[in-house]
């Protein structure tokens, strides 16, 4: 938890403000602030996992708080954007984590983790429908709900391309009333995603990868030219920042790996200095 704290702290505020700032002047930066959060996110979960497997691997019942929605959440939004970003050995990660949990017992995760509200259902349905696994969850009955169950209830009808529309304007309606009462909670980090629809950039993902048509919208928030260059921008690469940290996490955490990473280092070089806003 010190881990995670420190990282949010001392990087997430920077970088979230590098990536709003250069959206759309100049956005090789923006997406550089974007991998880089991803990563950081991606590292503090990890761990956060790790540690309570080497906990469950010592005891058969440790006293330590199961996973609840926010951490499933954060699980799921990993998956998600590590395929958008191009991650996708770090997103198959995830997702494996995410399979895990769906059948773990309480001790581990909250059985209302995966179903207290619409997104956590709507994300793991897409998820495995890109990786090919049939357990499909219910998404409850909720007033906030009726986004996500147009989309499931038309995934393969000529309306879908309307329900699709719908999440993308729930996206918009949400950054506008950012200040209210937000039911519609993503993991990443909020101040990136109120406007990156990685939620939308991932279902159209796994349309194409399914063999499924979707149109291309001409949404304002997909116009930004952080999000038109998404597809054409690589994974940041090595980072002395993150290496570092990642040292310090195997000193707690002696069998802590984490393979994308060292994939990662044989690119070139991207630090924090270079996007965060002074």
């Amino acid at each position: 938890m010190l881990v995670r704290a420190s990282l949010f702290n001392s990087f997430f505020p920077g970088l979230a403000i590098a990536c709003i700032f250069n959206a759309c002047s100049h956005p090789h930066d923006a997406i550089n602030a974007l991998h880089l959060i991803w990563r950081l996110k991606a590292i503090s979960v990890a761990a956060m996992l790790e540690h309570m497997d080497q906990l469950f691997g010592k005891r058969a019942r440790p006293r330590i708080r199961p996973l609840g929605t926010f951490d499933v959440n954060d699980i799921l939004m990993l998956v998600a954007a590590g395929n958008v970003l191009g991650s996708k050995d770090a997103a198959a990660f995830f997702w494996n984590k995410a399979s895990f949990l769906i059948e773990a017992d309480s001790l581990r995760v909250e059985r209302s983790a995966f179903s207290a509200g619409p997104v956590e259902p709507f994300l793991f349905n897409l998820c495995a429908r890109l990786y090919g696994n049939t357990k499909l969850l219910a998404i409850p009955d909720l007033a906030s709900a009726q986004v996500f169950v147009d989309i499931e209830q038309n995934c393969e009808t000529a309306t879908f391309d309307s329900a699709a529309d719908e999440l993308l304007a729930l996206k918009r309606r949400k950054l506008l009333a950012k200040g209210l009462d937000n039911d519609l909670v993503f993991g990443l980090n909020s101040y990136v995603n109120f406007f990156v629809p990685f939620e939308y950039l991932f279902l159209s993902h796994v349309r194409k990868e399914t063999g499924f048509a979707m149109k291309e919208s001409d949404d304002e928030l997909l116009n930004l030219p952080v999000c038109k260059a998404i597809p054409f921008l690589a994974e940041t690469g090595c980072n002395s920042h993150i290496q570092e940290l990642i040292k310090a996490i195997r000193e707690l955490l002696p069998d802590f790996s984490l393979p994308w990473e060292d994939r990662l280092q044989s690119l070139p070089t991207s630090e924090f200095q270079s996007v965060i806003v002074e």
